[in-house]
């Protein structure tokens, strides 16, 4: 078996260049989590459109994906309604209950008022079928981004 000596002269130029190495691979990391999760905000958007919850476009309109993280070869983003109190509800469906009186009290778009105790809204999914179904190719764009980088540091 053969063997070889390998010394480095620049043991700080190397551990510099490793540790930059490593920055661009969380750089990286986090633009694909990022692209991914940007898509995905397209997708949700889509389906809120799609089952008409747009009344007065809060929740379509605070819906954003973030960089949350990113370090060495990890990185996590998120996306979603951000401070929309009825955001889950319309997600998973519930019943909304009157809490500080006795009865809910609103109008309708026909201009009928109501007083109840309490209102079932119905599950109108519009995340989790973004996910679902185009699981493919939100984990697509991250792999292009990924390999559109590695063939910038290939040349």
């Amino acid at each position: 078996m053969a063997s070889m000596e390998f010394e480095f002269k620049d043991m700080p130029k190397f551990k510099e260049r490793l540790k930059s190495l490593r920055e661009a691979a969380a750089e990286v990391m986090g633009k694909a989590a990022l692209a991914g999760a940007e898509l995905a905000e397209g997708y949700i958007k889509d389906n809120i459109r799609d089952h008409k919850l747009i009344d007065t476009s809060n929740l379509i309109e605070n819906v954003r994906a973030k960089l949350d993280k990113a370090e060495g070869q990890m990185a996590e983003a998120s996306v979603g309604p951000r401070g929309v109190k009825y955001a889950r509800i319309h997600e998973y469906g519930g019943i909304v209950k009157a809490k500080n009186k006795p009865f809910l009290v609103f109008q309708t778009k026909d201009g009928a008022w109501h007083s109840v105790k309490s209102v079932h809204i119905p599950a109108r999914p519009y995340m989790r079928p973004a996910f679902d179904e185009h699981e493919q190719d939100i984990s697509d764009v991250m792999a292009r981004v990924i390999d559109r980088k590695l063939k910038e540091v290939g040349k």
